[in-house]
């Protein structure tokens, strides 16, 4: 009885664990990451960005990414599951209003991840196009939009 008992229990608490969320990356979020790059060095300016940043989505009732961060080295984007473009505006220096709009196009990949966990919404990056007013140009670095936070967008700005 004792032993049967056990088996139950064993059973059980190995179907609890196997509906668990630490089977799941529920807490990883898939965002586009974007580095600013010296024209000059082709370094990355790690804490030399910008002196002031300002980014919103403009498509999405100018939506605020970011709001005056300091020195920032890179930064992550949403994209919109629903679309295949997002367009953005970026200001890097709130003093002097310098701005550019770059626009995202890409493709929308729902990748299954189990029945516990469902799907998961990937991308990959086609093209993007932008003004050069603050940055010399922008390219695509990594175009798979997945949970790895290396640099999808590189910008590179006349610093360094």
């Amino acid at each position: 009885m004792k032993f049967q008992a056990v088996i139950y229990t064993t059973i059980i608490a190995l179907l609890c664990s196997s509906c668990s969320e630490s089977n799941c990356i529920l807490g990883r979020e898939v965002a586009t990451h974007v580095s600013f790059i010296g024209s000059v060095s082709k370094k990355n300016l790690s804490c030399q960005g910008p002196a002031s940043l300002f980014v919103c989505r403009k498509d999405a009732g100018d939506t605020v990414v970011l709001n005056k961060y300091n020195n920032l080295s890179m930064f992550t984007l949403p994209l919109n599951s629903a679309a295949t473009s997002d367009t953005y505006i970026i200001e890097y220096d709130t003093t002097l209003h310098v701005r550019d709009t770059f626009t995202i196009l890409y493709q929308n990949r729902p990748t299954f991840e189990s029945l516990e966990c469902g799907t998961t919404m990937f991308h990959t990056l086609l093209e993007i196009t932008g003004t050069h007013h603050g940055m010399d140009s922008i390219v695509i670095a990594r175009k798979d939009v997945n949970y790895y936070e290396d640099a999808n967008i590189k910008i590179y700005i006349p610093y360094n």
